[in-house]
C-alpha cells in the first residue's frame, strides 16, 4: 500500500504502532542520539566560532550577575538561547560539552515530532522515512557541536507545525491556542520564526465548516497567545529604551545580507569587508555603535537604499541566495556539493509530495509546504546559508518522504479516514 496523505484527522482512525514498529523507532531516536552525541563530542573546535564564542561570554555574564550582555549590546539577542545556556552552566559549570549534549536532546526530539507530524498526515513508512532522515542528516548533527539558535529551532518550529495541525480539521480551538505559545518561544529564540506565524490563521480562516464567529475566534486566540510569550521581553525593552521592538537585529541581517560587494556572504574576509563599510554606514549616520536602536535604524535604511539605488543588481543577488540556501556554508567547506545534491533531491521529492497532497485536498501538508516556500522567499533577503536552513529541514524530509512514496508503483491505497 502506497502511504497517501490524510484529509482527516481523527487519532481514533490511526491503529497503535506494534511493537516491531516501536522497535524501528526506538532504533531511529537512538541512531538519532548517536549522531549528535559524537557531533558534540568531536567537534568542540566549533566553539570558538565568533557568534558561539559571544554566546558563551554572555552566559557566563549572566551566571555571574553581571547583566544581559552581547559584545555591548542588551538588545540585539532574544533570550532563549543565552538563559538557557547560562542555566546549563550554572548547574554543570562552564562545561560546553554539557549544552551539547542538551542539544543532542533537543535534535531527538525533533526526529520523535517529525514522526509524529508524519503518522498524523501520512500513516508509518513516510513518518519513519523522515524521521530517520532527520536523524542521520550531517547539517543537524553538526549544528550540535557548537552553540546556536537553530538546535533550538529544529525542534520548535516542527513542534508548532505539529500543535497546529489539528487545527486544520478538528473543531476546537485548543490547538490554535498551543500553537501560538509554541511559536512565540520559537521567536524569542530567533524573531525569523516569525515568518510562518500568519499561515496557520489564513488556512484556518479558510475553513468552510466552522462558522465565521469561531473561526475568528481561533485565529485571535492564536495571535493573543503568541503576544502574551513575547510581551515581557517586549516590554522589558519598552521599560529600558521607551521603544516598543522584539530585537535590534533586523537592521545587521539585512545590511550582511544585502551587501552587493560581498554578495552577502558570511565568510571570514567577506565579513571583515562588511564591517568596514557598515562602520562607514554608521559614520556618515552620526550614529555611535552604543544606539542600538540607531544604529539599527540606519542599517535598514541603507540597505533598502541600496535596494532602490541598484535594484537589479539586489534581485540578481536574492536571486542568487535564493539558491544557495540549501547548500552555502560560511568558508566555503568541500561539503556543499553534497549539501546541493541531497537538499534539492528532496526538494523535488516535496514538490511531488505537495502535488500528491493537492490532488487529494490534504491541507496539513499545504501547510508545511507553503511554510517552507514563505521561509525560503524571505531569505532571499536576509543572510542565506544552509546552516539557516535548518528549522525547516524536518519539514521538507517529511514532504520529500511523501513524493517518494508517491511516486512509487501505484497499488490500490487503502482509503484515508
Amino acid at each position: 500500500m502506497i502511504d497517501r496523505p490524510r484529509t482527516s484527522d481523527d487519532d481514533a482512525s490511526r491503529p497503535p504502532l506494534t511493537g516491531r514498529q516501536k522497535a524501528l523507532l526506538a532504533a531511529v531516536l537512538a541512531a538519532a542520539l548517536v549522531v549528535r552525541v559524537a557531533f558534540a563530542v568531536a567537534l568542540p573546535q566549533l566553539d570558538s566560532h565568533p557568534d558561539a564564542a559571544s554566546y558563551d561570554r554572555m552566559a557566563l555574564q549572566l551566571v555571574q550577575g553581571q547583566g544581559y550582555d552581547y559584545n555591548d549590546k542588551r538588545f540585539l539577542v532574544l533570550p532563549v538561547l543565552p538563559l538557557s545556556l547560562a542555566a546549563t552552566f550554572g548547574l554543570l559549570g562552564h562545561v560546553h560539552v554539557a549544552f551539547h549534549i542538551l542539544e543532542a536532546v533537543l535534535g531527538v526530539l525533533a526526529c520523535l515530532v517529525t514522526f509524529l507530524i508524519g503518522l498524523r498526515l501520512w500513516r508509518f513508512r513516510v513518518a519513519t522515512l523522515a524521521a530517520a532522515a532527520v536523524a542521520v542528516h550531517p547539517v543537524l548533527g553538526y549544528i550540535c557541536g557548537y552553540i546556536n539558535t537553530e538546535a533550538f529551532l529544529v525542534l520548535l518550529v516542527p513542534l508548532a507545525a505539529l500543535a497546529a495541525l489539528p487545527a486544520l480539521t478538528r473543531r476546537g480551538i485548543a490547538a490554535p491556542a498551543i500553537a501560538g505559545l509554541v511559536l512565540g518561544v520559537a521567536a524569542l529564540t530567533k524573531a525569523v520564526a516569525l515568518l510562518g506565524a500568519p499561515l496557520l490563521p489564513l488556512f484556518y480562516l479558510a475553513r468552510h465548516d466552522l462558522p465565521v464567529a469561531r473561526r475568528l475566534a481561533g485565529a485571535l486566540l492564536y495571535g493573543v497567545c503568541i503576544a502574551l510569550v513575547l510581551s515581557p521581553w517586549v516590554l522589558r525593552n519598552y521599560l529600558l529604551t521607551g521603544h516598543v521592538f522584539l530585537s535590534c537585529q533586523t537592521g545587521y541581517i539585512l545590511y550582511h545580507g544585502n551587501d552587493l560587494p560581498t554578495a552577502g556572504s558570511l565568510g571570514k574576509t567577506a565579513r571583515q569587508e562588511s564591517w568596514e563599510r557598515l562602520r562607514q554606514v554608521l559614520l556618515d549616520a552620526g550614529v555611535t555603535r552604543g544606539d542600538e536602536l540607531g544604529v539599527n535604524r540606519a542599517l535598514t535604511r541603507a540597505a533598502l537604499r541600496g535596494f532602490r539605488e541598484q535594484p537589479l543588481s539586489h534581485l540578481a543577488l536574492v536571486a542568487r541566495k535564493w539558491g544557495r540556501l540549501w547548500y552555502k556554508t560560511e568558508e566555503g567547506r568541500g561539503v556543499e556539493p553534497f549539501l546541493f545534491a541531497l537538499h534539492y533531491t528532496a526538494i523535488l521529492l516535496a514538490c511531488v509530495g505537495c502535488w500528491d497532497a493537492w490532488r487529494r485536498r490534504a491541507p496539513g501538508p499545504l501547510l508545511l509546504g507553503v511554510w517552507i516556500l514563505v521561509f525560503w522567499f524571505a531569505h532571499g533577503f536576509f543572510v542565506a546559508i544552509a546552516r539557516l536552513s535548518v528549522p525547516m529541514l524536518p519539514l521538507l524530509a517529511l514532504l520529500a518522504s511523501a513524493g517518494l512514496f508517491a511516486l512509487l508503483p501505484d497499488e490500490q491505497p487503502k482509503p484515508a479516514p
